[in-house]
């Protein structure tokens, strides 16, 4: 069963096509990065797969469901994260607000809720912070926790919209290494403008531009013109593939088969 399968999907504002003849088809444990220009409708397509839109052509399946049926097993972390640094909310209190469906909130969490929240701050290695306030907190210790929230749902797909933005460079590849290693367990969608999500953390890409286009990038040396043994690539390597057919080292080595070859004939 796929985790999302999307099937001739368009949708308009006020009859202005965003989405036109979208399809895709997201596999268990799949990192797909959703990449594309500003207005080109990767939100859009973020809130038709949590429900919060019904697409007005094609249809939408979360493991088999429609996506209204599937929310108590999907994770969602916002884009714009940014609270009230003033809210003296504790950090505990942010994580369980993501229990989804759960009807205890008005008499105060039970202990099944405190220990799941716990768990959740642990596996983003925020546990620490519980009771600190979360207006306290650096940027990337607050994307946790935001993603901790998320994962009080238990979701088997998690979805994440620019969690990196407005977060230093190192804070970025933590957040990144995270979501990597919740990867192991869970479907990831992730919208990012940055491209070492491409190049490091996702094996499927979808670029949206009201059309989208899919690829497949599970085997990065086989997509991607590596030089050397130690893996390394990088925005530079990009740059340079797209600047020219063959780079320096390659029409060496061409050239060099051919001097080859030549001294071989008889």
């Amino acid at each position: 069963m796929k985790a999302v399968e999307i099937s001739d999907v368009s949708f308009s504002y006020d009859k202005e096509p965003v989405l036109e003849h979208i399809n895709l088809s997201v596999d268990p444990l799949d990192f797909l990065a959703i990449i594309g220009p500003n207005g080109g409708g990767k939100s859009t397509l973020l809130r038709l797969m949590l429900g919060l839109l019904k697409p007005q052509s094609g249809s939408i399946r979360i493991f088999g469901n429609p996506p209204s049926k599937m929310r108590q097993s999907v994770g969602y972390v916002p884009q714009n994260t940014n609270v009230n640094t003033e809210f003296p909310i504790k950090v505990i209190e942010v994580v369980l607000i993501g229990h989804v469906g759960s009807k205890r909130p008005l008499f105060g969490y039970g202990k099944e809720e405190i220990a799941c929240a716990m768990g959740a701050l642990s596996q983003v290695g925020m546990d620490a912070y519980a009771h600190h306030r979360i207006g306290d907190l650096s940027g990337g210790q607050r994307q946790r926790v935001m993603i901790a929230r998320a994962l009080c749902a238990h979701p088997k797909l998690l979805i994440l919209d620019e969690p990196t933005a407005s977060i230093d460079v190192k804070g970025q590849k933590e957040i990144y290494d995270l979501i990597k290693m919740l990867n192991q367990t869970m479907t990831v969608i992730v919208v990012s403008h940055d491209i070492s999500v491409i190049l490091e953390y996702a094996n499927k890409v979808a670029h949206v531009n009201r059309e989208l286009a899919f690829h497949d990038i599970s085997d990065k040396r086989e997509t991607f013109h590596i030089h050397g043994q130690d893996g390394h690539f990088c925005e530079v390597e990009l740059l340079q593939m797209l600047g020219a057919e063959n780079c320096e080292s390659c029409a060496s080595d061409t050239e060099n088969d051919k001097k080859r070859q030549w001294r071989e004939k008889p």
